[in-house]
């Protein structure tokens, strides 16, 4: 007759091995719990560190923008005036140019013909060129072409002016006037 396997023997045979089990699932798991732990404190140190590094490169760059201003404020006020105008006979035609920065200097040339208008020679009676007071900054008698360096030292409207008044001034001049403005 067959004897029917004891309890007790049947529960310490599988016993030790669940319990092995259990041991090393449960060791398995706070070694998973530790490693998780560690990872999430290095990823939150490399966060912090990631946002002190952002921190640092916005202060740099507000100090370079900072540094750029003024070179950007030069680079904007820098201007280049191409213009052309007939001077009706008789007359004095005026042109003006407000420069946006001051100081600065204003360099360039103009010249005047009378080809196509029938006058007997290309001179204007006179150029003038004045700061916003009206003092005269360059200036030059008859003649047909001519050229500018000036330092512009006071904010406001300077003017040219292109005379073509007179006894023999019948016809019209054209002017071409050429200039480059920059910033100090």
């Amino acid at each position: 007759m067959l004897e029917a396997p004891d309890r007790d023997t049947n529960m310490r045979k599988y016993a030790v091995p669940t319990i092995v089990v259990l041991a090393l699932l449960l060791a398995g798991t706070l070694l998973f719990a530790v490693q998780s732990s560690r990872r999430s404190t290095n990823l939150e140190a490399r966060i912090a560190d990631l946002e002190s590094d952002r921190a640092e490169l916005q202060r740099e760059r507000a100090d370079l923008q900072t540094r750029l201003r003024p070179f950007e404020t030069k680079q904007a006020a820098a201007a280049r005036i191409t213009q052309e105008f007939v001077v009706p006979a008789g007359m004095i035609q005026s042109f003006s140019f407000s420069p946006s920065v001051v100081p600065g200097t204003l360099s360039g040339s103009w010249r005047s013909s009378g080809a196509g208008f029938g006058g007997a020679d290309d001179t204007i009676a006179a150029f003038r060129l004045t700061d916003p007071k009206d003092a005269v900054l360059e200036s030059s008698p008859r003649g047909s072409s001519g050229s500018f360096l000036v330092k512009l030292s006071a904010q406001g409207t300077y003017q040219f002016f292109f005379d073509n008044s007179g006894l023999f001034r019948s016809t019209p001049r054209r002017v071409f006037l050429q200039t480059d403005f920059k910033a100090d």
